[in-house]
C-alpha cells in the first residue's frame, strides 16, 4: 500500500525538490483518474450491456459527451494549475532594492585593514539595511550596514 500512496503523490526518489514540480510530492489527479480508469472500464462494460436497449435523443448524446469531456478538462487544468503554482511558490522572491546615483564611497569595517568600496545600492534585510557594495579586485557583495562608514 505505501507503494500505491508514494506513486500517486508522485514520490519518486528522496532528491525530489519543489522546485522540480512534476516529481515533487503533490497529488496528481492524473494519475488518481488513470489509476480509476482501471476500475470504471469494467463498470462501464456492464452499464453498456444493461443499456443496450436504451434510446436516446440527441440532445442527450451531446450534453453527456460534453460533460464527460468537460469533467476531463477541468481535471487535467487543474492539475497543470496546482504544479504550475507550486513551481512558482518555489522560487525565492526577489528583493528589491534601489540603485544609488551617483555611486557612494564607504570604508569596509573589516578585522584586517579597512578598504574603501564603492556603494552601489541599498536593499532592506533582517537586521537593517544591507549594501551591495564592490571592493577594488573583488565581486560585488551585499553588506550589512554596521560593516559600512560612510
Amino acid at each position: 500500500m505505501p507503494a500505491l500512496v508514494d506513486f500517486l503523490l508522485n514520490r519518486t526518489d528522496d532528491e525530489a525538490t519543489p522546485t522540480e514540480p512534476v516529481a515533487a510530492p503533490a497529488f496528481s489527479l492524473t494519475k488518481v483518474l488513470s489509476s480509476a480508469a482501471l476500475v470504471l472500464t469494467p463498470l462501464t462494460a456492464i452499464l453498456v450491456r444493461y443499456l443496450a436497449d436504451a434510446t436516446f435523443s440527441t440532445w442527450q448524446v451531446v450534453v453527456l459527451i460534453v460533460g464527460v469531456l468537460g469533467f476531463l478538462a477541468v481535471t487535467a487544468s487543474a492539475d497543470v494549475l496546482v504544479r504550475a503554482r507550486a513551481a512558482v511558490l518555489a522560487r525565492p522572491t526577489p528583493v528589491p532594492y534601489s540603485e544609488l546615483d551617483p555611486v557612494l564611497r564607504a570604508t569596509l569595517v573589516t578585522v584586517r585593514e579597512d578598504p574603501t568600496v564603492e556603494v552601489f545600492a541599498i536593499r532592506p534585510g533582517d537586521a537593517g539595511s544591507q549594501f551591495l557594495v564592490r571592493e577594488e579586485g573583488q565581486p560585488m557583495s551585499w553588506v550589512a550596514q554596521a560593516d559600512l562608514r560612510f
